[in-house]
């Protein structure tokens, strides 16, 4: 006969209330450190500025749009360079094949041998 306090789950109830405890500390050391902690002198003009250049570069993306509005450029390719054309450039690559090939077969051979 067992005691009724092994079929308890008890390790999962201390788990929790030290998870519980360990987010409240967390919580409170943050408050701490917030309630601590000074601006620098220049965090105030930073964030003015940083917000009057996105105002504008709203306002500016805002003009250009509608200004381009309806207006769409037609898409021009360069054209293709002449000399990929070039017979030249396909007898090249085909002897560079060739020899690579032939290379192929050498090396096969001397480790055959």
């Amino acid at each position: 006969p067992l005691p009724p306090s092994t079929y308890q789950r008890r390790l999962k109830v201390i788990e929790q209330k030290q998870e519980a405890r360990r987010e409240q500390v967390k919580q409170q050391s943050k408050a701490l450190t917030k309630a601590l902690q000074k601006p620098f002198s220049f965090e105030e003009r930073s964030n003015l500025r940083r917000s009057r250049s996105l105002s504008a570069l709203d306002t500016d993306s805002k003009k250009r749009k509608n200004a381009t509005e309806g207006k769409q450029t037609k898409f021009y390719a360069r054209p293709m360079p002449h000399h990929i054309f070039d017979p030249e450039v396909d007898e090249r690559a085909r002897e560079e094949e060739a020899y690579r090939q032939i290379r192929i077969k050498m090396r096969a051979e001397q480790l055959l041998a």
